[in-house]
């Protein structure tokens, strides 16, 4: 268990954390190093300015004797608390990430399903500058005035509660003539690699102690600026969406069911 108490301060240094029993209480503050802390040497390691200064998060789910809620290892933030997390490409621009419990369609029975793990209460000031990745987690966020801002969201249900603030970085905005990244290679599959780890591509997720050696493989594609509100079909989406979404196909070798173009249900294309 990880906790930070009212009026203490937690520094991570960067790298990963892997909590997998008792969660993570912030009821202080808990925030990555940032250059006003450099040069420094801890944890065998000197860090220079310039350093990377990313770190992940990564939060083991668990349910309590059987509960259905599967909320036993939550990553939660109080009231009073500040939380800022920076990222690293290293680990995938992932700030926190929350892992899938397993069966947790079977398990984690609780409506509306899945695991509940991040918590966020209103008046908490956090700064999460990578994205937040749960795809079985229901995550709520409390909003304050503080300028709390998050990056993307991968959740199975997202919560907003409060009155304030919340700006979520979700939008992908591209402007004709410039470039979207991509993995150019999938993981878990027989495909080409998306990792290069000691100068060679691999299709398998290393172990948290190499992955710090892993870099991902990126290729260009064009990008659009045409608007996208009003698309009702995938077949009526600019060529250069359609093509960037094909080749999202061709890398994970497996078609996409549904695409979101805005936040409305209509907004939905299937």
């Amino acid at each position: 268990m990880a906790s930070v108490a009212t009026g203490a301060t937690a520094i991570l240094f960067p790298g990963v954390y892997q909590v997998q029993a008792g969660g993570v209480s912030v009821q202080g503050t808990l925030r990555s190093m940032t250059a006003a802390d450099l040069p420094v040497t801890a944890c065998g390691r000197t860090l220079n300015p310039g350093a990377d200064l990313g770190v992940i998060v990564e939060v083991r789910p668990d349910n309590t004797g059987g509960s259905t809620l599967c909320n036993k290892n939550t990553f939660s933030a109080g009231s009073a608390s500040t939380v800022t997390l920076s990222s690293s490409p290293k680990y995938f621009n992932i700030s926190l990430y929350i892992e899938s419990y397993p069966s947790w369609q079977s398990v984690c029975t609780s409506q509306p399903l899945g695991t509940n793990v991040v918590s966020f209460t209103s008046g908490a000031c956090y700064n999460i500058g990578g994205a937040t990745y749960g795809p079985a987690d229901n995550m709520t966020f409390g909003v304050s005035v503080c300028g709390t801002t998050v990056g993307q969201l991968l959740a199975w249900t997202i919560t907003i509660s409060g009155t304030g603030t919340l700006n979520i970085d979700s939008t992908l905005k591209v402007d004709s003539g410039s470039f979207l990244t991509m993995a150019a290679g999938s993981l878990f599959g027989s495909g080409t690699g998306a990792l290069i780890v000691d100068g060679t591509l691999t299709t398998d997720m290393p172990p948290t102690a190499v992955l710090e050696r892993a870099v991902p493989r990126y290729e260009k594609l064009v990008g659009w600026c045409d608007p996208l509100t009003g698309v009702a079909d995938r077949a009526h989406l600019p060529d250069a969406a359609r093509a960037y979404l094909s080749r999202i196909e061709a890398t994970v070798g497996a078609p996409i069911g549904m695409v979101g173009i805005g936040p409305e249900r209509s907004a939905t294309l299937l």
